[in-house]
């Protein structure tokens, strides 16, 4: 086993996350139910929360492509 490192600021309704591979973001609209994040390898995802009984549903988001 290794260890791990991971430390997060919360700034009201954005996070920053540090981690030993880089930093990541998230932003939350309401938090505890809903939030967007944007992982250090560039992967984004939807998170929905029903607070209080620990049930969570995450997906992850589909790229843009360029033309």
């Amino acid at each position: 086993m290794g260890f791990i490192f991971r430390r997060s600021i919360n700034l009201g309704f954005f996070r920053i996350n540090f981690s030993k591979s880089g930093i990541g973001w998230g932003v939350s609209p309401l938090p505890g139910f809903i939030s967007w994040t944007r992982t250090v390898h560039k992967k984004r995802y939807w998170t929905f929360r029903i607070p209080g009984t620990g049930i969570s549903y995450r997906t992850k988001m589909k790229g843009h492509k360029a033309n």
